[in-house]
């Protein structure tokens, strides 16, 4: 999803470098600081534009200056030991880098490609590197799968070779196509062995999706999109901050529902996540006038970046439609969805085995208050650390999570009893539950610690602390039998159960051929755009207005050409031209068809030089300022040595 995590940086993303291991310790989720106060304000008062338009380039600039300042204050925070003003300094950034990212044209900035280089090495480096899946991390997997796609010359074409798959329907179509059948033939051909690992986790996982999917009465190939989008792995972190098997990033996460902090992360609970995410595309489906593909898409990339797809491409809700306006990881997002769910539903029509084999979803759960650490849970059942490791995937401490309200902590099937007998006979310092402390001024480890009966070494290591440096309104845990931490750890031996989600049965899925919109070439518009050429060759020679030209032309562009030339060229400007084109920036594409509405006004391209201004540049050709900006589109005065201006005179 955004999911919205993820930005296509092309050449900052290739040379990142490659995920490890996650560190032990997680910092505490970030919380509002009063020393950022200041900081903010004076930015509430520079104009930084909107982001449902474009930005100038002033406002691009200063938007730059706040991430630059907000890596100078984490690099601060970080010397200072202050993790928790790290976190939230990192948090604010990222989320501005995530909302520029969406800006068109913005990978060609050479200025935020390096910045954005910069915050990924800060955020590698504060929070550690990520866990990474058996056969490789899912997100470079997709990368790949990305590229891949960018090099099919028509991607929405028919596909040439259909999958063998039995007439089946669902309720998302399958479409068939070109990009689809490119993404299948990727995974088969260079992926088998993700594929197989898939399948075992599709088989523990996805008897407990279904019915949740059931339900909420959402269709049930969206289980699919959790192997997109994770995997299946509850424990997948993304650069940008989503978590979980289905990629919450931490705002969307609490909208449905799934709290997080130092202890625990409800984004990685398989059950409480698959819950979340079904009813959030229930409402992305009802958001996008009951469309399953643009919901899908909306699931990846933010509503900013699906209502501009959509005005781009005539206001239609429809994915293949708006499918060239869209980022390049949500063009190949649905492409992805369809042709996994394809091959995973039948793996015996693609040569994949049959007869994976994995373990069942299945555990008994037990209401428990203290903080027992997994090492102490997995000798009272008789398992090993991975196991409760595995079944409790949203702790993030390796224990459980200081509270006076019970835990429904998971233990392998059948070892309840076993549990419940192990903890009476639990010494009593074992049971523990913990206080909460709000540090005050003049507050330190110690003198908490002599509060408490505790020392400050247990208080650092309750607390994940590195160093002995605290600061006022930091929330710290308290290890203590007593202290307001709710007294006597306990099990609440009525609320014990077992449960056993059971066993998955691939359903196979059917193609769609359905026509799309998008995927018909109309000859009349190539006949047009051959005719704006040949009327264009013709008159190129002459700078008099082009009287003889139809009121309205396609031009096909090529290699070399730019707005303002095409705006000299045919009497035009380039607000003209955008408007008509409903372009959002300046860049065009080879092969791209473009309307343009020639004029009879005498045009030519000046490029500026050094000591040049509008007001000169004006005088010299006996026109107007505020005619110039509105030629070129301009927002302000400001113009560059090299930049081409359209200069139309009456």
């Amino acid at each position: 999803m955004k999911r919205t995590l993820w930005i296509a940086v092309a050449a900052a993303w290739a040379a990142l470098p490659a995920f490890g291991q996650e560190q032990q310790w997680n910092p505490p989720e970030p919380i509002p600081l009063e020393e950022l106060a200041g900081f903010e304000r004076y930015y509430e008062q520079q104009d930084l534009g909107s982001l449902d338009d474009s930005l100038t380039d002033d406002q691009l600039a200063r938007r730059l200056s706040r991430l630059y300042r907000y890596q100078a204050d984490l690099l601060l925070a970080q010397a200072d030991g202050n993790s928790a003003l790290g976190a939230e300094i990192l948090h604010r950034a990222l989320g501005e880098v995530e909302d520029l990212a969406d800006q068109p044209g913005i990978n060609a900035n050479v200025r935020w490609r390096e910045l954005f280089r910069s915050l990924v090495t800060e955020h590698d480096y504060y929070y550690g590197k990520f866990l990474e899946d058996e056969f490789g991390s899912i997100f470079g997997l997709r990368a790949e799968i990305f590229e891949e796609l960018n090099k099919l010359e028509d991607p929405l074409a028919p596909a040439k070779t259909p999958a063998p798959l039995p007439p089946i329907r669902t309720t998302i179509p399958m479409t068939e196509n070109r990009t689809v059948e490119g993404v299948r033939e990727w995974f088969l051909t260079k992926r088998r062995d993700v594929l197989i690992v898939w399948l075992s986790r599709a088989k523990t996982y996805f008897p407990m999706i279904e019915p949740i999917l059931k339900e909420t009465g959402v269709p049930d190939e969206l289980k699919y999109l959790a192997v997109i989008e994770s995997g299946l792995n509850p424990k997948a972190t993304s650069r940008w901050h989503a978590v979980g098997m289905w990629q919450f990033i931490s705002a969307t996460g609490r909208a449905y529902g799934l709290e997080s902090d130092a202890w625990q992360d409800d984004r990685r609970d398989p059950v409480k996540a698959t819950r979340a995410a079904a009813k959030h595309l229930r409402d992305l489906y009802y958001q996008y006038d009951k469309n399953w593909h643009v919901a899908l898409a909306g699931y990846n990339c933010s509503p900013r970046c699906i209502k501009r797809a959509i005005r781009s491409s005539g206001g239609k809700v429809d994915y293949w439609r708006m499918y060239k306006y869209l980022p390049k990881e949500t063009r190949g997002y649905v492409p992805n969805f369809i042709a996994v769910a394809q091959i995973l539903s039948n793996p015996g029509a693609f040569g994949l085995p049959t007869d994976v084999t994995a373990p069942e979803f299945a555990y008994d759960i037990v209401p428990v208050t203290g903080m027992l650490s997994f090492e102490t849970i997995a000798d009272m059942v008789g398992a090993n650390v991975d196991d409760i490791g595995r079944l409790n995937p949203e702790l993030r401490q390796g224990m459980l999570p200081p509270s006076s309200d019970p835990y429904e902590l998971r233990i392998p099937p059948g070892t309840a009893s076993r549990f419940v007998a192990a903890f009476a006979n639990l010494p009593a310092e074992a049971k523990r539950t913990a206080a909460e402390h709000i540090v005050k001024r003049g507050d330190n480890l110690g003198k908490i610690g002599r509060r408490y009966g505790v020392s400050a070494r247990d208080l650092m290591a309750s607390n994940n602390l590195r160093k002995t440096t605290i600061y006022p309104g930091q929330h710290l845990v308290v290890p203590t039998a007593g202290g307001g931490g709710g007294g006597q750890a306990s099990v609440d031996e009525s609320g014990v159960r077992t449960v056993n989600w059971g066993t998955h049965v691939n359903q196979p899925i059917a193609l769609d051929f359905t026509p799309k919109p998008s995927m018909a070439r109309t000859t009349p518009v190539r006949q047009t755009s051959q005719a704006a050429q040949s009327s264009s060759r013709s008159s190129s020679g002459s700078s008099n207005a082009r009287t003889s030209q139809p009121r309205q032309i396609a031009h096909t562009v090529r290699g070399g050409d730019t707005l303002s030339g095409l705006a000299a060229k045919y009497g035009s400007s380039v607000r003209d031209i955008r408007q008509l084109n409903g372009l959002r920036s300046t860049k065009i594409k080879r092969g791209q068809t473009l309307k343009i509405q020639p004029g009879k006004n005498k045009a030519v391209v000046y490029k500026v030089v050094r000591g040049d201004n509008l007001t000169k540049i004006a005088r010299r050709y006996k026109t107007k300022v505020s005619s110039i900006k509105e030629a070129n589109n301009l927002r302000s005065n400001r113009i560059y040595p090299g930049q081409e201006l359209t200069i139309i005179s009456k």
